[in-house]
């Protein structure tokens, strides 16, 4: 281990000293993808492969300085029920802050799980943008968005092995002059929590999650290196055309047909945020039922990330919310309520390091309540920041929900334990 003293220009304030611990590591094969041309050209990067100048896997953590206010952060409407936490090792911590009032902006990470907010920002005075975890090992994806909406700035994507691409990210908003206000999104590739919702392994879904989505419904499947059209408006989580297949158009999970009354388990620890019956109007005026679980997994000095599972079209559900449930746990049976075919919908949504912000709360909407008293028509905006639990896992290419669904939209990570996974539409 060596320590080198760095002299880098800030945006805004004059050079300061950076003092960070530096070793040499091997630099992987890395996919980039630059949402702006012009912003591409300016930064000297392209598309394809390519190494920058290689960044600590024993621990690293970067700043850039400037003087602002402390602006307060919102709170989940649903933080008063009380998680769990899943603990985690193997992943380091990240911290993204900006001072909007100034343009300028802050990204420190840490291998090891130290506390990369308290690093670039000792006095709190930033705005909380992303706080998070990341692989220390394996690979990551990170997205960087600077100043959005101005012509010579934009967004950007790579995908690597441990801090390789946080520091890409790093050197492309702070190598050169002109960005403002820059935001780092990290998500790993890879997050082994969950085990099956069910039994049967061997059950393929009959429909996945689509990322060909609303606002821009088709996708080139050829820039994630596969065969197929250039206009699909059907795109599994490996970026290949299923458009003939039996996918459902815009569908935010997915979906396997097993028997009515089959026991469906949580996939990990959580509380269960809304478990109930409600009065569904249309297409039959019947009742549908569901459970929505949120996860909460935490690695070192309060750093974590937190997802939503939903399960819906239930025959029964046997926890009631406010309910803390251990993974394996029965939380009810399958069915066809909500008149449909016997069938399990899963959705997973991420709450935490979304693309337009830090933390989003699920918020619920319904049409009153009918003489039994039972919730009319109830909805969420869960599908919003709906992910594929499977993953982004394409030849190349980066994750399109992420980038094109601004503001709504988020990485998508594989969160299945190896030999637990349900099987994917085949």
């Amino acid at each position: 281990m060596t320590i080198n003293l760095r002299v880098l220009a800030t945006i805004l304030t004059p050079a300061m000293i950076l003092l960070a611990p530096m070793a040499i590591a091997q630099s992987p094969e890395d996919s980039r993808y630059i949402d702006n041309p012009a912003a591409a050209s300016s930064s000297g990067l392209t598309s394809g492969n390519g190494a920058t100048e290689p960044l600590a896997d024993a621990g690293i953590a970067r700043k850039k300085i400037v003087k602002a206010s402390r602006t307060a952060l919102k709170r989940s409407s649903t933080a008063a029920l009380v998680d769990p936490v899943i603990s985690v090792s193997g992943y380091g911590n990240y911290c993204s802050k900006t001072w909007p009032s100034t343009g300028g902006s802050a990204f420190g990470y840490n291998t090891n799980g130290g506390d990369p907010c308290a690093f670039i920002d000792p006095n709190n005075t930033g705005q909380l943008q992303r706080k998070g975890l990341y692989s220390s090992s394996g690979w990551n994806n990170v997205i960087l968005r600077c100043d959005i909406g101005q012509p010579q700035q934009g967004q950007w994507f790579w995908t690597g092995k441990g801090n390789d691409p946080l520091g890409w990210a790093f050197e492309t908003a702070y190598g050169s002059p002109g960005k403002s206000n820059c935001v780092f999104t990290v998500a790993p590739r890879e997050m082994p929590i969950f085990h099956e919702p069910f039994d049967n392994l061997t059950l393929a879904a009959g429909s996945g999650f689509d990322f060909a989505r609303s606002p821009y419904n088709t996708l080139d499947v050829t820039i994630f290196g596969q065969s197929g059209s250039t206009t699909a408006k059907k795109v599994d989580y490996r970026g290949r055309d299923v458009t003939g297949l039996n996918f459902i158009d815009d569908h935010t999970g997915h979906d396997w047909g097993i028997a009515k009354g089959t026991k469906l388990k949580a996939v990990a620890d959580g509380v269960v945020v809304r478990a109930e019956t409600y009065y569904k109007s249309a297409p039959c005026d019947a009742v549908e039922r569901h459970v929505y679980i949120r996860h909460k997994v935490c690695g070192k000095n309060n750093y974590c990330e937190e997802f939503m599972s939903y399960y819906t079209h239930m025959n029964s559900t046997s926890v009631n919310t406010g309910d803390i449930v251990s993974q394996g746990q029965i939380i009810g049976e399958s069915g066809d309520s909500g008149c449909v075919p016997a069938h399990l919908h899963y959705t997973v949504a991420r709450l935490t390091n979304i693309s337009s912000s830090l933390k989003r709360a699920i918020l619920f909407t319904d049409r009153g309540t009918n003489s039994l008293g039972q919730r009319i028509d109830v909805a969420s905006n869960v599908y919003d920041w709906a992910i594929d639990p499977f993953g982004w896992v394409p030849l190349n290419g980066p994750d399109p929900w992420s980038l094109r669904g601004y503001p709504n939209g988020a990485m998508s990570i594989n969160l299945w334990v190896t030999g637990h996974a349900p099987t994917p539409v085949k």
